[in-house]
């Protein structure tokens, strides 16, 4: 997990973590929906997965090798995009982050396989499931614990 890019709540998507030098945009639609960024000394490719860059959606963040990010550089077409966008967030870390009104304002880092954009997000509605349903766990546990 050493790789996986550790973004920051309150801020953009696009610029999701301070320092980080922005690369190429790939995808841009009223705001910068792909592309690239570089921090900590590696490059990451971010994606709006899930909610075609409105207010409201999310978002992947996933380190690309040289190879990766010259495929998405190079592709030609939404076809072959598609494609080299769909590999770079496969079988490995990938961060996916909750936005709010243009800002960051949950994130989780999942060990992906091939699920792709959708799966990714699904996993995170599900951490969400599971974070739920502890907390009303451990709020039972408080109200039963004597004081």
């Amino acid at each position: 997990m050493s790789d996986a890019l550790k973004v920051e709540d309150g801020r953009a998507p696009w610029d999701p973590v301070a320092g980080a030098e922005k690369g190429e945009v790939l995808d841009f639609y009223n705001i910068p929906r792909s592309g690239l960024l570089h921090a900590n000394g590696l490059t990451y490719f971010f994606d709006c997965i899930l909610g075609d860059g409105g207010s409201s959606g999310a978002w992947a963040y996933a380190h690309v090798d040289d190879t990766e990010m010259l495929n998405l550089l190079n592709a030609v077409g939404p076809a072959e995009y598609r494609a080299a966008a769909a590999a770079a967030i496969t079988d490995r870390w990938v961060t996916v982050a909750a936005v709010a009104e243009y800002k960051i304002i949950e994130s989780a880092t999942f060990d992906a396989g091939s699920e792709g954009a959708l799966g990714l997000s699904e996993r995170l509605v599900k951490h969400w499931d599971r974070i739920m349903a502890t907390r009303q766990d451990l709020r039972e546990l408080v109200s039963a614990t004597p004081h």
